[in-house]
């Protein structure tokens, strides 16, 4: 554990169709970042609901997070090679560390999940998918 105010943290998004070229940038830039930085690559499905912005809703998009124990200066020179793809959406800003959450939009309040063809919200004993009983 390490005692921070802020760290330089964030997405860049870009449409899918762009995930090959994207995901292999940000491949090439891992190994020349220092241990002070984490990251992910992914694929973003987002649904249709009311919860997502409009201009988002129902696209696929590719995205790099990041997380620097840096100040904002560095942070912008540590991104420069995956800003010069010319993300769609740019969220990186200096943060407290409880506002890591939010960079992966993890949701706050409990959701509906859906484990094999089963809602959440199905009643025991509701569902007949594969297995046991299923037909299958």
């Amino acid at each position: 554990m390490y005692p921070v105010r802020e760290l330089y943290a964030g997405a860049l998004f870009w449409p899918q169709e762009r995930a090959a070229e994207v995901l292999q940038a940000w491949q090439a830039w891992t190994p020349v970042f220092p241990d002070s930085v984490t990251s992910v690559g992914r694929i973003l499905n987002l649904p249709t609901t009311r919860e997502i912005p409009k201009e988002l809703r129902g696209r696929s998009l590719v995205l790099v997070e990041a997380a620097c124990l840096a100040t904002e200066d560095e942070g912008i020179e540590l991104l420069r090679p995956l800003r010069e793809l010319g993300p769609e959406i740019d969220t990186f800003a200096m943060l407290p560390p409880t506002g890591l959450g939010a960079v992966h939009m993890d949701p706050v309040d409990p959701v509906p999940a859906f484990v094999n063809g089963c809602s959440s919200q199905t009643p025991a004993g509701g569902h007949r998918g594969p297995g046991r009983g299923g037909g299958s």
